[in-house]
């Protein structure tokens, strides 16, 4: 798989009261990146037990099924909405739109910001120090290196029409949070993905503001972020010890149930998705899995620091992941 895809963007700071145009230019990214940035979106996304392995295998093939559905990708490389979509009520299309939208700003996040990790706030909660108000961002981005964060908030729109009010709300859910650990988040970043609708050209605005008020009533929630890596990573784990034990030769890959197939006959082929974790890392788990230890901890960040392949995502299958788009009348 080699296909590469783009994504048009347009950056925004707030200034004085008022958005500001700042400059366009284009999102690049691989079919891996793609895939990856899919599967490990908002991970995890709820607490690990017995019940939570096979909702989180189900809904890892969802949001694949969910892409290969909505989107399809031009002559050009542009990724564009397919009329698969046409028939989705008003409801299913907001819901589709928000997905698009984490998933494009999941990549946004690591290639023009430097995030590797995002997650959702509700989830990180236990795991840091945030103080907010009653209206949170979606998101919240970690930095490994810097141990710098920023925050989120992701908005899906079916229009090119983004109205101020829009911008206004998400960026009073970016001001609620005050630090995160005691610290200022170093961005807050509102992203737009628009529009999610048929036969029409996907875009994101993104929309910048340096200067912050807290807006509305503060709260203190407990945190601990050196945390946030081992909850990042125990899902795939658990799926891959899972899989391990049911006879599969490969300790440290997992790969998703069924056939994601491709409806396009150039590259008609059934593709499957593949997650590895490697070895040292998933060895870390398999010693200490139980334990959320000071020791398990410092070990996990020396080998992330170390290894960016720690944990691949590969789409094996067909020459590219999404459909070639061909415009219907």
């Amino acid at each position: 798989m080699g296909k590469n895809y783009k994504v048009k963007i347009i950056r925004n700071e707030f200034r004085n009261g008022k958005i500001i145009e700042i400059g366009k230019d284009d999102l690049k990214f691989s079919d891996q990146e793609l895939i990856e940035h899919i599967v490990t979106c908002g991970l995890p996304m709820s607490k690990v037990n017995v019940n939570f392995l096979e909702k989180h295998r189900l809904e890892m093939a969802y949001k694949c099924y969910l892409v290969k559905m909505a989107l399809q990708v031009d002559q050009n490389g542009y990724i564009m909405v397919s009329d698969n979509i046409k028939h989705l009520d008003p409801s299913e299309k907001s819901f589709v739109s928000y997905y698009i939208g984490m998933f494009i700003t999941k990549i946004i996040s690591k290639k023009k910001f430097g995030f590797e990790y995002l997650v959702h706030l509700n989830t990180v909660k236990k795991n840091a120090a945030v103080i907010s108000g009653k209206r949170e961002p979606d998101l919240v981005g970690y930095n490994l290196n810097d141990k710098n964060y920023a925050l989120f908030e992701v908005k899906g729109r079916q229009t090119n029409y983004i109205s101020k009010s829009v911008i206004n709300s998400a960026n009073k859910q970016l001001q609620s949070v005050i630090s995160i650990d005691g610290e200022q988040p170093g961005e807050k970043i509102i992203c737009i993905t628009y529009p999610v609708k048929e036969n029409n050209e996907l875009k994101c605005v993104i929309t910048l503001q340096n200067k912050w008020k807290l807006s509305g009533k503060a709260s203190t929630e407990k945190l601990k972020k050196d945390q946030l890596l081992y909850s990042y990573y125990l899902p795939v784990y658990k799926l891959i010890k899972e899989q391990k034990s049911n006879n599969v030769e490969n300790e440290c890959e997992f790969e998703l149930e069924g056939n994601i197939e491709s409806k396009d006959k150039e590259t008609e082929a059934n593709g499957r998705c593949k997650i590895k974790m490697a070895k040292k890392l998933y060895d870390i788990f398999d010693k200490q899995a139980d334990s959320e230890s000071i020791e398990l901890i410092q070990r996990l960040e020396n080998e992330l620091k170390d290894d960016k392949d720690i944990l691949t995502v590969q789409y094996i299958g067909s020459e590219q992941f999404l459909d070639t788009y061909k415009k219907t009348v």
